[in-house]
Parts: structure tokens; C-alpha cells; sequence
């Protein structure tokens, strides 16, 4: 029998504005001065460094040279990510959120399902009951997810939520047994509940 799973979202808290109240711009006038002190302590510093930096890039060139290429070797083989069902699931190095952020990875398993292969899935997973949540990529130029839910025993995927504005995903059991889904946005975090019922056929 397959399973229902219902979800919707049940929160939406904005987050605490950071320094827009009168004293904390008190704060940051009265240490206006040390922040330029500090900076030009900085700057000598850095000049300091410059003056060894050929010497120290010439060394380290080297070296970073031979790891940078075992680097680029590694990310791209395929290493076990996680095994739900007897069914093991690899994951291979794809890219990042905006040159910069999260990672993300392609993924095949075995045996093999079609299906999961040559998508963007982000480093988040889930294993609940028969199956696992899995979090699909739709860009890697800004946060824009869906939630999937592969089920182990009959090989379905199902999506549960489209086009979340996050990759920064929690999960919890809450005591009924169902799950609440936390997602971090730049201004909010999204919470949603899921709920998943076997139906009586």
C-alpha cells in the first residue's frame, strides 16, 4: 500500500533584525575610532607579510599544486553517501550554491534507479520508515529546492514540496509521529509539518 504524505506549512518566523535600535548605533560610534586603529595595525601587518609572501608562495606553490590535483581527483569519484533498504546510495561531487555556499552532489545507487540519477541533490537527508527525504536542487545560483521522498520497498519518488527558498534544512519527529521540516531563508524560517498515513484499502 502506498503511503500518503501530507504537508503544509504551519510557521513562518522572521528573523530579529540586527542593529537597528539607538543603542546599537551609540555602540558603533564609540568604536568607530578602535575599528580604524585596528585597521591600520591590520594593513602593517599585511605589508609585513607581503614582504615573505614570494618566498612563502614559491614553497607552498608546490605543494598546493600536488594536493589541489588529489582534490580535484577525489571530488570527482563516487563515495557512499548512506544505505536505506539494502539499497546503497552513492553520491559524487557536482557544484556549489553560488561558487561559494552549500555543496551539492549527483548520486546513483544500487541497484540502480534511474529515476535519482543526473539531478542536483544538496548534502540533507532524512531516512523515515521504508524510505528517505532527499533535498532536489532546482539552481545553483540561488537557495530554490524541492523535498523528495524515495520510498525503499516500492522504488517510488514522490515530490512533497516544491521550490522551498532554502538548502538549510532540520528535520524532527514530534511526539504524534509526525515530522516538522525547518527551513532557513535569508529573512525567515519556514516550518512545516508532515504528516505521513498508510491508507486502509
Amino acid at each position: 500500500m502506498q503511503q500518503k504524505i501530507n504537508i503544509r506549512l504551519i510557521d513562518k518566523i522572521k528573523k530579529p533584525a540586527v542593529g537597528n535600535n539607538v543603542s546599537s548605533k551609540i555602540i558603533r560610534f564609540i568604536l568607530y575610532p578602535i575599528y580604524i586603529i585596528i585597521g591600520i595595525i591590520y594593513l602593517f601587518l599585511v605589508m609585513i607579510f607581503g614582504l615573505f609572501q614570494k618566498l612563502v608562495i614559491t614553497i607552498i606553490g608546490r605543494n598546493k599544486k600536488e594536493s589541489d590535483n588529489n582534490t580535484i581527483s577525489n571530488e570527482m569519484q563516487w563515495v557512499t553517501w548512506t544505505k536505506i533498504n539494502e539499497i546503497l546510495i552513492d553520491r559524487k561531487y557536482m557544484g556549489e550554491l553560488s561558487m561559494s555556499g552549500p555543496i551539492c552532489f549527483s548520486i546513483k545507487t544500487k541497484p540502480r534507479i534511474i529515476d535519482l540519477e543526473n539531478i542536483a541533490f544538496g548534502d540533507w537527508f532524512f531516512p523515515h520508515n521504508n524510505g528517505i527525504f532527499l533535498q532536489k536542487w532546482n539552481s545553483t545560483d540561488k537557495a530554490d529546492s524541492d523535498l523528495l521522498f524515495f520510498n525503499a520497498e516500492s522504488f517510488k519518488i514522490r515530490t512533497v514540496e516544491k521550490n522551498i527558498s532554502s538548502v538549510s534544512w532540520n528535520i524532527v519527529e514530534l511526539e504524534d509521529k509526525s515530522l516538522q521540516l525547518n527551513c532557513e531563508t535569508d529573512e525567515n524560517i519556514l516550518i512545516f509539518k508532515i504528516e505521513m498515513t498508510t491508507p486502509l484499502h
